[in-house]
């Protein structure tokens, strides 16, 4: 790889077809955002039914889903 560019040799089955000099990297794009927009924030409720749900997968004992999970509590002063 350090040896710098060298020329193949031409394939006995081609017959005259002019020859590339680049090739095309259309597919090998690599998108970065994916990661970061699929994460949930901790503490949402979204994040906490997943919590839970993960915790009865592993059968422990979890207080069932009631309306109130997830919500905000008053700023009491």
């Amino acid at each position: 790889m350090t040896g710098g560019v060298v020329q193949l040799p031409k394939a006995l089955t081609e017959d005259g077809e002019e020859e590339r000099t680049q090739i095309d990297n259309a597919g090998r794009r690599f998108v970065w955002n994916t990661r970061k927009t699929e994460k949930v924030v901790k503490g949402s409720k979204a994040w906490i039914e997943a919590k839970r749900l993960r915790q009865q997968k592993q059968g422990r004992d979890v207080r069932h889903e009631s309306k109130y999970s997830g919500r905000k509590r008053k700023a009491k002063f």
